[in-house]
């Protein structure tokens, strides 16, 4: 089963020329210096795109699913950007609260990142009833991209730290390509601001990638995008629940842990329920939270993902000597 939820409205945003092969080449992104091994557009196949997405549900385990990833790099000659896809968690991320008798406080994702975690974002602003197309087309064979696309679906005030809707959401284009293509209606009576993010599915995948973006027909191509970041799809090892506690909540904590300012933020995105939330940096302001009522499904594709957004912060990809922590908790009442 591949990871796939967008909301492709038929056959229109294609027919308007989004990243095809056989249309104006000059509206076309395509890989500049292709990979025989690889798929370098939306429609093509490979050998090696089938195998690699075949890795990537190989295993429920992060560790040995990355292994399976590594593996099929290497048989096709490629070098993986990094062989480890696991972070430390940080259990000292947030202390945590003295529970009462009738709560039990369960850690669904507990991890940490530093440097080099550069990811593309855009922001675009859709009017009613108007559409969004986006593609995100590795640069390399080896690298993996996973587009998603959100907005603020949040009343409060708070600009740092709010829940989303998520409009799209796509790792592979099919089980024979491993780019990532997502399109969204906005059906609404008033424009939406929606942001895109590209990243890379795991750490070996990383790399660089055209991305592609169709606001009602006018596309904007944006070559070398950065696509880094630390993300777990899925959740930690789950510890017990007691028996007769029911969840009612899910807390979600981003903290810098040195230095910061760079634009970083932690995004978290419920596939199943298409929501989430977002949380800017902050180092001044320490670790900041957002609450979900019912809790967040964490399954895979389910994912958190820390990063530092590109272009907003360094131009240059500076590694600044920052690092951040992403913990997640589901809270449960119990009957004791």
């Amino acid at each position: 089963m591949r990871f796939s939820r967008n909301f492709w409205i038929g056959s229109a945003p294609i027919a308007a020329g989004l990243l095809l092969g056989g249309c104006n080449s000059a509206d076309v992104p395509s890989a500049p210096t292709p990979m025989a091994a690889a798929t370098t557009d939306i429609h093509g196949s490979s050998d090696f795109d089938r195998d690699l997405i075949a890795a990537k549900h190989s295993s429920l385990d992060p560790a040995k699913r990355n292994e399976a990833i590594v593996s099929v790099l290497t048989h096709y000659g490629i070098t993986p950007a990094l062989t480890s896809d696991e972070a430390p968690s940080l259990p000292e991320i947030e202390a945590a609260p003295k529970a009462a008798a009738s709560t039990f406080l369960r850690v669904m994702r507990n991890f940490s990142a530093s440097n080099d975690i550069h990811c593309a974002m855009r922001t675009v602003n859709v009017p009613a009833f108007g559409s969004l197309s986006a593609t995100a087309i590795g640069e390399a064979a080896g690298v993996d991209p996973v587009l998603v696309a959100f907005y603020r679906n949040d009343a409060s005030s708070n600009t740092e730290a709010f829940q989303i809707k998520v409009a799209a959401f796509n790792d592979d284009i099919s089980s024979s390509n491993r780019n990532s293509q997502i399109a969204w209606t906005n059906t609404g009576f008033t424009n939406k601001t929606v942001t895109l993010v590209a990243f890379s599915y795991s750490d070996a995948t990383r790399g660089s990638a055209t991305l592609g973006i169709m606001v009602n027909g006018a596309l904007s191509v944006y070559k070398s995008q950065p696509l880094t970041g630390k993300v777990k799809f899925g959740t930690d090892a789950l510890s017990i629940v007691p028996a007769g506690c029911a969840p009612v909540a899910t807390s979600v904590v981003e903290t810098p842990l040195s230095g910061g300012g760079f634009m970083a933020a932690a995004l978290v995105v419920d596939t199943q329920a298409m929501k989430g939330g977002f949380i800017w940096d902050d180092p001044f302001r320490g670790a900041q939270a957002l609450a979900f009522a019912p809790v967040l499904a964490s399954a895979s594709p389910s994912f958190a993902l820390l990063f530092e957004a590109w272009p907003n912060n360094n131009p240059g990809n500076v590694e600044e000597g920052s690092s951040y922590g992403f913990l997640q908790r589901d809270v449960y009442n119990c009957p004791f």
